[in-house]
């Protein structure tokens, strides 16, 4: 149930569908948002379903697109009421077309009553780059062979290209 919540969000998000929100939140969550860079903007808390899909999509589709976001399940820890996962996010920036990747952790926090939603999340953001957009083909061609959005570090780490601003990635995995 926790990754079918987590999957409904991750396309929600990644293919602009802010409709597809209320089925992952209730109506009353908040959003954390804990940047570790200065390369994003964000702001650090949303009360609300409508202002929380205002941040992860409303606004966020009119800075990116081709939007990947990848959990890893060998990251994941796991309570009744509580889902932590590391996440990669890859996108071409919508003024530029420059590559932007992000990584960082999720901690979902589920409702105990009723309909088994989401009832708060902390993004924590630990870093966000851009590659110039010459890396495009090659990101997305690598990106293309990836689980989506469910993958294992090994998967990402043994295929990752041999690009010097992705090392940071590799040692976020390991």
């Amino acid at each position: 149930m926790q990754e079918e919540l987590v999957l409904k969000y991750i396309n929600a998000k990644d293919k602009n569908r802010p409709h597809m929100m209320s089925e992952v939140f209730c109506s009353d969550a908040t959003l954390e948002m804990k940047l570790q860079t200065q390369n994003i903007m964000f702001p650090s808390r949303a009360v609300g379903i409508e202002n929380i899909t205002e941040v992860l999509i409303s606004t966020f589709s009119k800075s990116y697109r081709n939007v990947f976001t990848f959990c890893f399940q060998d990251s994941n820890k796991k309570s009744k009421h509580l889902l932590s996962t590391k996440w990669l996010v890859c996108m071409i920036e919508k003024g530029n077309g420059k590559v932007r990747f992000g990584y960082g952790k999720y901690d979902w926090f589920f409702s105990s009553e009723g309909e088994k939603l989401v009832k708060h999340l902390t993004i924590q953001i630990n870093e966000m780059f851009s590659l110039d957009e010459k890396y495009e083909n090659e990101i997305y061609e690598w990106i293309y062979t990836l689980s989506y959005p469910f993958c294992n570090s090994e998967e990402v780490l043994k295929s990752c290209p041999n690009i010097d601003s992705l090392q940071s990635i590799k040692s976020f995995l390991k």
